[in-house]
């Protein structure tokens, strides 16, 4: 079973990769799940990432990558010897 702290990670790294391909600033997310929600709200809440609803009715987010983001990723990476 994942973890709740491997979950994130995950979601974290996934946006980290998305990062990296198109060197974009914001990217456009749709929520799916509560538990995607969930994740999308601690990162953004520990600094790695912001996060804002592109309207009220919608499940769609823009989320930017910020450096703590990075920085975290990459000294996970140094750590655990993970290549993303």
């Amino acid at each position: 079973m994942v973890t709740s702290r491997e979950y994130r990670l995950g979601v974290l790294r996934g946006i980290y990769v998305r990062h990296l391909r198109s060197r974009s600033k914001t990217m456009s997310i749709l929520v799916k799940t509560r538990t995607e929600l969930l994740a999308y709200t601690y990162l953004a809440k520990r600094g790695f990432i912001s996060m804002e609803q592109e309207d009220a009715t919608s499940s769609r987010f823009n989320v930017s990558l910020l450096h703590a983001g990075i920085d975290y990723i990459e000294s996970m990476e140094v750590k655990q010897g993970i290549t993303v």
